[in-house]
């Protein structure tokens, strides 16, 4: 029954379409960031006497080897990192989405294969992700029950939710596995070093309760978080999924990792559950709009 459930789910009309352009929207927003902030550092960091020494071969195997050339010359690396830019903004703006994916993705493997060492969770998530993002129709395309773009639409979609969801349940296991997590110290840890915490909020990880508390609950909410989905407590734990990576960019300043993670909890709300969330918050708009209507009007 629930292969033949799943098997109707691909054959529908494209799914998550809101949601996946508020994920491409957040990778976008983060490719940009990374673009500014590190633009000016590109042959510092990706050129031929820089600090990557990786290759694409790894990755793409022996064939993809002239493809390490861009590496060799500043002008080469400058180059992706502008190609990178201009697909970041297609991607935010919502034209040529195919091309923006395929851009973005070019360049994602290009710079990430040349400094291998100092990648982060999300620029592998902002990696597969876009992969996979080539198998859907574009937001401003019609889509058709039962046709074959929407099938790979939706089997994209599933591709996209089932790595979202191992990256949780690996993540929460990794935990679960280490001493400082199963202790309740990691996030004290955390908080003492000056690379990754902000010196203002430091003294609260020093409450013995609250960071015990903290770090439990960060381990459990990811080892439960693959399932509760699939419950009826997935939109609270996709809120605390947002509370929690804007947490994360506070007070860790891990901006970017932050942008594509919450893009990742977007993608996991249906299309109905956003009409709806939206419906709402323009409801209450519009009460707090007529009771200040009448507040100005009375005095």
């Amino acid at each position: 029954m629930e292969c033949l459930t799943f098997s109707q789910w691909l054959n529908g009309p494209a799914r998550h379409r809101t949601g996946i352009r508020g994920f491409q929207i957040c990778i976008g927003i983060a490719t940009l960031f990374r673009c500014a902030t590190e633009g000016a550092f590109a042959s510092w960091l990706y050129g031929p006497t820089g600090l990557g020494i990786g290759s694409v071969v790894p990755l793409l195997g022996p064939s993809a080897a002239p493809l390490d050339g861009v590496y060799a010359y500043d002008a080469g690396v400058q180059a992706v990192v502008a190609v990178q830019a201009f697909a970041a903004m297609l991607l935010i703006s919502g034209r040529a989405q195919r091309l923006g994916v395929s851009m973005a993705l070019v360049c994602a493997v290009l710079l990430e294969c040349r400094t291998v060492e100092i990648n982060d969770g999300g620029d592998n998530l902002a990696r597969l992700s876009l992969l996979y993002m080539l198998l859907l129709t574009p937001s401003n395309r019609p889509s058709v029950a039962g046709s074959v773009s929407a099938y790979l639409h939706n089997l994209g979609v599933t591709l996209l939710v089932g790595q979202v969801l191992i990256l949780y349940g690996t993540a929460g296991l990794t935990k679960a596995m280490g001493e400082a997590w199963t202790h309740g110290t990691a996030l004290y840890l955390i908080a003492q070093v000056d690379e990754f915490s902000l010196p203002a909020l430091r003294e609260l990880f020093e409450i013995p309760l609250f960071t015990v508390a903290a770090s439990y609950t960060t381990m459990l909410w990811q080892l439960t978080f693959p399932i509760a989905v699939f419950s009826r407590f997935k939109l609270a734990y996709i809120a605390v999924g947002v509370m929690f990576h804007l947490g994360i960019a506070g007070f860790m300043g891990l901006v970017t990792f932050s942008l594509v993670m919450l893009g990742a909890e977007l993608l996991l709300v249906d299309d109905p559950t956003h009409a709806r969330i939206a419906a709402w918050v323009r409801a209450v708009a519009a009460r707090g709009h007529t009771a200040w209507a009448r507040r100005k009007g009375a005095a």
